[in-house]
């Protein structure tokens, strides 16, 4: 069960955040906008869906947009906060093992390139969906943010294959070369039939050289108050309370160069996600309707999800023309346990007529854990070029090149198989207690050209574009253990060249 549709926060008024813009050594307090005011806002907001800086209210598509106010009035704290607000875009369950997709208006894959491409800035962090992808895809917590753009429809052309269904972008704020911004938010928050919930960070944006440099770094800590008790289902006493809390720490490092023409910005962007154990419950042990959700899960099942982010972001100013160079490097480590022990038990009862008969049954099955390992190494360079004078013609072209390394490692212990099922299958675990071990890398590389052109004629807006990819798969699996039937291998690979183009006409009434 999802966290977000699950807890009910009661804010007792000790919810603070603040926005404090520091110039000139005067200090001056941005006032929360009125609910009246919110429709003003958001026409306002600027928007990149077109790789491009306009107004929300110009861009012929259909695109949400929140600036850093508006996530704060609308209590956007993670991405299934964002879900919640956002018409179009959900979470759809797949196993009980795995994490929801993310999908945008419905479209969602379970095998292959994801359908939903999620961007911190300019750089794509999705997963493909394979083993690799036990973890599912990294989401960034929000927070120091300028905005979050949520792209409908597909957004091929200009973000590439992950953008099928469309396109979520995580915006963080450039440093002032020469002005110093402070942020800072904290929250404090109960949940009903659960434990606390607390948030605190801080952002300091101040310029290094005046005019020419500029340094933001930011940092958070969160803790998701639990709601869920995992209990002993033989004798109904609770092992752990509100076992399922969530920590989250976050740290940006933002450098900003002003040198004539030419913008450089280095970032670094770190994030480690820490779930105590898992959002399930049994339902025979619960009684959702009164707000008691109860897990007879013999062990814990945690899960730790980090990511580093380097990236580097080149602009120069060319007469009329913007050229622009983006690089990163996404580093992600995650590893789990899920509890495999209730299935020991089954499977016990289950082939008791063929097993012998030990003289001293154990109450469970205790201590059956896979234990599993994800990796995403993914390395991205992209290119554009582009010109808009604000005349009748503006165009776009770039270059895109991917090379995205997946690996995948999972181990089922189970310290019960020599005593009670090496003789059914016929074969000895490994290690003495290993009964499954599964190993995968996954590879893939792509290189990609597009072009976008738009004409304007009075009123009307004709768009034109295309991208073309040479996109290369392969992979290897390795298996093994008395539940796989002994050792064995498998591997593939694939290549195509895929060709998207995209002809849209847009009106836009004048005055």
């Amino acid at each position: 069960m999802n966290r977000n549709n699950a807890r009910r926060l009661l804010i007792a008024g000790l919810g603070m955040a603040g926005t404090y813009a520091l110039a000139a050594g005067i200090g001056t307090a941005r006032a929360q906008t009125a609910p009246a005011q919110q429709a003003e806002l958001s026409d306002e907001i600027i928007v990149t869906a077109n790789r491009r800086s306009e107004r929300l209210s110009d861009v012929p598509a259909s695109v949400a947009g929140y600036d850093r106010e508006k996530l704060d009035e609308q209590g956007i704290r993670d991405v299934g906060d964002l879900i919640a607000q956002t018409p179009g875009l959900s979470l759809i369950p797949q196993s009980s093992f795995q994490p929801p997709n993310i999908a945008v208006r419905g479209i969602q894959s379970v095998v292959g390139a994801a359908t939903t491409g999620i961007y911190i800035d300019d750089t794509p962090i999705q997963t493909r969906n394979t083993n690799a992808s036990e973890a599912g895809a990294p989401l960034p917590a929000i927070f120091d943010l300028e905005r979050v753009e949520v792209l409908r429809g597909p957004q091929g052309t200009l973000f590439g294959a992950g953008s099928m269904g469309g396109t979520i972008r995580f915006i963080t704020p450039v440093p002032d070369v020469s002005k110093t911004s402070i942020y800072a938010r904290a929250e404090l928050a109960a949940t009903e039939r659960g434990s606390m919930s607390y948030e605190a960070g801080a952002a300091i944006g101040l310029p290094l050289i005046d005019g020419v440099a500029g340094l933001r770094l930011s940092g958070s800590w969160r803790r998701d108050g639990g709601y869920i008790d995992r209990v002993d289902e033989r004798t109904g006493a609770v092992v752990d309370t509100d076992a399922n809390r969530t920590t989250t720490k976050t740290f940006k490092a933002i450098l900003n160069l002003d040198l004539d023409g030419v913008r450089v910005v280095p970032s670094f962007n770190f994030q480690d996600m820490h779930l105590r154990d898992r959002d399930q419950y049994y339902v025979r042990l619960s009684r959702p309707d009164d707000g008691v959700l109860r897990s007879g899960r013999l062990l814990a099942q945690p899960m730790r999800d980090r990511f580093y982010l380097p990236a580097l972001k080149v602009e120069a100013e060319i007469g009329t023309l913007t050229a622009t160079s983006v690089t990163s490097y996404l580093v992600r480590r995650a590893r789990s346990e899920i509890d495999f022990s209730n299935l020991d038990f089954g499977l016990y009862r289950l082939f008791s007529g063929q097993l012998p008969i030990p003289q001293q049954l154990p109450a469970a099955f205790t201590g059956a854990v896979s234990r599993t390992r994800s990796r995403q190494d993914n390395f991205t360079q992209e290119i554009r070029l582009q010109s808009d004078s604000g005349g009748t013609i503006s165009w776009l072209i770039g270059g895109f090149y991917q090379r995205n390394r997946q690996g995948f490692a999972a181990r089922i212990e189970d310290p019960y198989y020599a005593s009670f099922f090496a003789g059914f299958f016929g074969s000895p675990a490994i290690d003495g207690n290993v009964r499954y071990t599964t190993d995968g890398i996954y590879r893939e590389e792509q290189l990609a050209g597009f072009a976008n052109i738009d004409l304007r004629l009075g009123a009307f807006t004709l768009t034109a574009g295309g991208r073309i990819a040479d996109t290369r798969f392969s992979f290897r699996e390795d298996l093994d253990g008395p539940f796989n039937r002994g050792p064995k291998s498998s591997s593939g690979s694939q290549q195509d060249t895929p060709f998207t183009p995209r002809v849209s006409l847009s009106w836009k009434p004048e005055g």
